[in-house]
């Protein structure tokens, strides 16, 4: 599978990714084009007893 070249939002270069654990991966500096989790944060979410919990991936 050949990838179009796409801009680094870290370095600027412009270059085929790679793939290390099926994230692609910026050739010149290594780091990850995306966010882990495209910056997705876990967020308490209010019950009515005002009881908080964690909600993994929900944003409240």
């Amino acid at each position: 599978m050949i990838l179009n070249p796409i801009e680094c939002g870290w370095c600027g270069a412009v270059d085929r990714p790679f793939y290390l654990h099926g994230k692609p991966i910026c050739g010149r500096c290594s780091k990850p084009y995306a966010d882990c989790c495209d910056g997705e944060q876990a967020q308490p979410e209010i019950t009515d007893n005002d009881d908080q919990k964690i909600v993994l991936g929900q944003l409240a």
